[in-house]
């Protein structure tokens, strides 16, 4: 068992203090947590492992899954990554209006907000490979 609900909340305290365009509701920050959950899962080898119905926002404090402090930090990173994702599409999604100003600066700077949160993805990335290669037991198929 493993209790993740400290996780989820420096998850949620963290992504609650990007400027959002569209303001995500408790349950949106639960969603995007689980995506974090299952690609863990996903890229650790583990996918037939994951049975989402096991994860709500009720079990937190005991999900059946035996996870390490490095394992919890993958989650994490995954879950900014699928925030950041998220932020961008609502950024440039079609038929969305993300500001309302028509001076020039904003628009010669609109295109900025989706560049650097691409490259704060692309650190992330970085910062979870990092993370799995220093774990045996997925890399060289070591159980602990």
């Amino acid at each position: 068992m493993t209790n993740l609900l400290e996780a989820f909340e420096e998850f949620e305290f963290v992504a609650k203090r990007f400027k959002q365009t569209i303001p995500l509701a408790h349950k949106d920050y639960f969603i995007l947590f689980k995506r974090g959950i299952r690609r863990f899962f996903v890229d650790t080898g583990r996918a037939k492992e994951y049975d989402p119905s096991l994860i709500t926002e009720e079990n937190l404090t005991e999900i059946p899954y035996d996870l390490g402090q490095d394992d919890i930090t993958y989650i994490l990173l995954a879950a900014q990554i699928a925030f950041y994702t998220q932020m961008i599409s609502d950024i440039v999604q079609p038929n969305r209006i993300t500001q309302h100003k028509t001076d020039a600066l904003t628009v010669t700077f609109s295109d900025k907000v989706s560049a650097e949160l691409t490259a704060e993805i692309n650190d992330l990335e970085n910062r979870l490979a990092e993370v799995y290669f220093k774990m045996p037991q997925y890399t060289l198929g070591v159980r602990e």
